[in-house]
């Protein structure tokens, strides 16, 4: 019970929301050819008295031939599950009587059958395929229709010699209704053209199909074919034809789909904080910040991700490393955008612009000293700074007299006291790292903590993250 309203529901949500989203996605028309043999089973039967051979109808010694026939099928599928058909059938018969005692043991007959039919398709396999189940390309079609035969007959009387004498011959067209049973294989062979195997019994209202009126059975045929189909469709484009699909299967894949979005709405994979269906970079490095779409920063706009830059705070449009460090060529600390002197020897004095100082005395007062810059509430020396503070200790060592006053800065992010306590704990690291990397006396250092009351810039709070050295006079 519970099959069968799975079965109806998945119906139901075809012919709901189908036609208009779910059957223009396939091909829904089919016209096919086939081609078969014919065996009767009336008075007069196709197969022989001794059930081994096949009568060709004219003799009982003239056993074995094989009549052909052929069918035409026009289909139109509702649904995955139901069709509506029209077909023409067009039929050799023969068949002698089946006992070889009586008079009329010695009566055969050959006869033409027209069947022109419609009637209705079931999609067997379609109907049970209600689970999570694959895209199939086989189909078993059960069918029912409504026929108006035309026959026509030759009966002959004389089994026991290969020239029978004609009982009744002639243009003797009649007509009976007929209801044709079917079951048909369908095998997907591309998405236009199928291969197909049937069988069909015809059950006719007459027992005159084969001349002879005897007993109280009425007549019967069936025909097996193999043909082939080509499935069309206006709107089809690449689709295959409707029979092949199941809408539960469809259902389930859609209901995967979303399974699959859901995942990705709610797992971060690579912890970044955007859920992997609004990721762009799914594979950012933990700890790397990220935008909206989960890229990875990059402050400075230099190329290089702030996860991976030495130095995110490098103004716009210079040119820096690969590890997002400005150029410095001369490495006098003045980078290469604002060194109006790019080649100054190495170890010399330079001003803010780079330019060589040729003496000490006052000039030493213009001297260019880079500042250090530290990342939110952090008072740690980053390599991009490390390079900085060696241009401050290759000053220091080129003027053994020269002291300098230590400044820690802070953006103005939170309160005064905390501010003044980072400020003096940023000055204290430059001093140490100075004094431990590079030999210098500490004597030569005075630090104090400037807290958020000396901002460079209203607007970039990284930059007001900062120690700056003054030369004390």
């Amino acid at each position: 019970m519970k099959k069968i309203t799975l079965v109806l529901l998945s119906i139901s949500s075809v012919l709901s929301f189908g036609q208009k989203n779910y059957m223009d996605d396939y091909r829904t028309w089919s016209l096919g050819v086939d081609i078969g043999h014919s065996y009767f089973f009336g008075d007069l039967r196709s197969l022989h008295p001794d059930r081994s051979r096949f009568s060709n109808g004219i003799g009982s010694y003239a056993r074995g031939q094989f009549l052909l026939g052929g069918a035409v099928h026009l289909t139109k599928y509702m649904n995955p599950f139901f069709g509506i058909y029209g077909t023409i059938t067009a039929a050799r018969t023969t068949g002698t009587f089946p006992s070889t005692t009586g008079f009329h043991s010695g009566f055969h007959f050959i006869g033409t059958v027209i069947v022109p039919e419609i009637g209705a398709n079931i999609n067997f396999i379609n109907a049970f395929r209600i689970g999570e189940v694959r895209p199939t390309k086989h189909a078993l079609m059960g069918s029912v229709g409504l026929a108006n035969t035309i026959y026509d007959y030759d009966l002959f009387y004389n089994n026991t010699t290969n020239s029978p004498a004609v009982y009744t011959q002639g243009f003797n067209w009649s007509s009976a209704i007929a209801v044709p049973v079917a079951l048909r294989y369908k095998y997907r062979i591309n998405l236009s053209w199928d291969f197909d195997a049937a069988v069909k019994g015809f059950f006719f209202n007459s027992d005159v199909i084969d001349g002879l009126n005897y007993g109280s059975t009425n007549d019967q045929m069936i025909f097996t074919t193999i043909g082939t189909t080509y499935n069309f469709g206006r709107k089809a484009g690449k689709k295959e034809s409707i029979v092949y699909r199941s809408p539960m299967s469809d259902i389930y894949a859609f209901a995967a789909s979303v399974r699959q979005d859901m995942d990705k709405l709610t797992k971060d994979d690579d912890g970044d904080g955007v859920s992997n269906f609004f990721d762009k970079e799914p594979n950012t490095p933990k700890g790397a910040v990220v935008d909206g779409a989960g890229r990875a920063l990059d402050i400075d706009g230099d190329g290089i991700p702030d996860h991976m830059d030495e130095d995110p705070f490098t103004p716009k449009g210079v040119k820096v490393d690969s590890k997002g460090r400005e150029l410095d060529s001369d490495g006098d600390g003045v980078p290469d955008s604002r060194d109006l002197e790019p080649n100054t020897p190495k170890g010399s004095l330079v001003d803010v612009r780079g330019r060589a100082i040729k003496g000490v005395g006052g000039g030493i007062n213009d001297a260019f000293i880079p500042q250090v810059y530290f990342a939110v509430n952090s008072a740690t020396i980053t390599a991009a700074n490390a390079e900085r503070l060696a241009v401050v200790a290759r000053l220091m060592n080129g003027n053994p007299d020269m002291k300098l006053k230590v400044v820690g800065h802070t953006d103005k992010t939170g309160g005064e006291e905390y501010n003044r306590r980072l400020g003096q704990r940023r000055a204290d690291a430059a001093v140490d790292y100075l004094v431990r990397n590079f030999g210098i006396d500490r004597s030569r250092f005075t630090t104090e903590s400037a807290g958020k009351s000396q901002p460079l810039s209203p607007r970039l709070l990284n930059i007001n993250r900062r120690v700056e050295f003054l030369i004390a006079q």
